[in-house]
């Protein structure tokens, strides 16, 4: 029986070893195989060398989450706010315990709550980014510094639609006119719209983008056909608290609630706030095979 099953974890070995030498992957590859029954490793290749982790980190991030916190943790978000007649002072300060599910409908649903109240005026809006420390970006991220692709976007406590944002780049009938641009967060951007009209059906675009002040500038290059289809583009934003304070500014706007200082602040909402409303996600068991659904269409 021993001789039986040292051949098969021989020839196991042996396998493995063709398929990743085939794979051309044998450069950056580390694999360690273990009986889960017993602990007695099957078969290791540069085991003991450290790698990027790459998506499979998300698996070793939901253990942990479901074991310090249990299944039925629930993430919370809140608005506090002191209200004077139709107005909020000393600030709108909203805070999040970093629920990656909170999208522009929340905002708009908060907004609607502050009109309920008879709110048509605030301040200024304070986020509340302190229940995350100041790292943004995970380990090994600065190896690919001109990615700007949506599935890799950063974290924050207060973040808002994944940290993404939508271009949408519709092509123009003539040559002599560009292709429009119109992006999901219009006060966080600043475009450079260089795209060119070209015949035919084709598009050939490039963005490029980078922190400017309290805003991200967008530059588009290419060309459109004025033929082509519709163009829907999704990247990464660089500092999600200030896309989450542009687009609650933006949803609140659009509910007719204006907010006096025009750029998101950040700060410690105090220590009696008075709630203006608040949303509790998912539990985190549902939460976390909601997200993995989603991580696997992205990417």
């Amino acid at each position: 029986m021993h001789s039986e099953a040292a051949a098969n974890d021989a020839d196991l070995a042996a396998t493995l070893r063709n398929t990743i030498r085939e794979s051309r992957l044998a450069a950056s590859t580390g694999v360690s195989l273990v009986e889960a029954a017993s602990g007695r490793s099957l078969f290791a290749y540069r085991d003991q060398e450290l790698f990027s982790p790459a998506s499979n980190v998300k698996i070793l991030t939901a253990h942990a989450l479901l074991k310090a916190l249990g299944p039925g943790f629930r993430i919370r978000s809140s608005a506090h706010g002191h209200v004077h007649k139709q107005r909020i002072e000393g600030g709108l300060f909203f805070a999040s315990e970093g629920d990656p599910s909170l999208d522009t409908e929340d905002f708009l649903s908060l907004g609607s709550t502050l009109r309920q109240l008879g709110i048509t005026d605030i301040d200024r809006l304070i986020l509340d980014q302190s229940y995350f420390d100041s790292e943004t970006l995970p380990p090994a991220f600065d190896q690919q510094p001109n990615e700007d692709a949506a599935f890799r976007a950063p974290v924050g406590a207060v973040s808002v639609n994944a940290n993404a944002y939508g271009i949408r780049i519709t092509p123009s009938s003539t040559l002599e006119q560009q292709p429009k641009v119109q992006v999901s967060i219009p006060g966080y951007l600043r475009i450079s719209n260089q795209l060119v009209s070209s015949p035919g059906k084709s598009a050939n675009i490039t963005s490029k983008q980078h922190a400017c002040g309290n805003y991200l500038c967008l530059q588009l290059t290419g060309k459109v056909g004025t033929h082509a289809s519709e163009q829907i583009l999704r990247r990464r934003i660089n500092h999600p608290g200030l896309a989450a304070g542009w687009t609650l500014i933006e949803s609140l706007r659009q509910l007719g609630i204006c907010v006096k200082h025009p750029i998101p602040l950040f700060g410690t909402r105090p220590s009696d706030p008075h709630s203006l409303g608040e949303k509790l996600g998912a539990a985190l068991d549902f939460a976390l095979s909601a997200w993995q659904r989603q991580q696997q269409f992205h990417c």
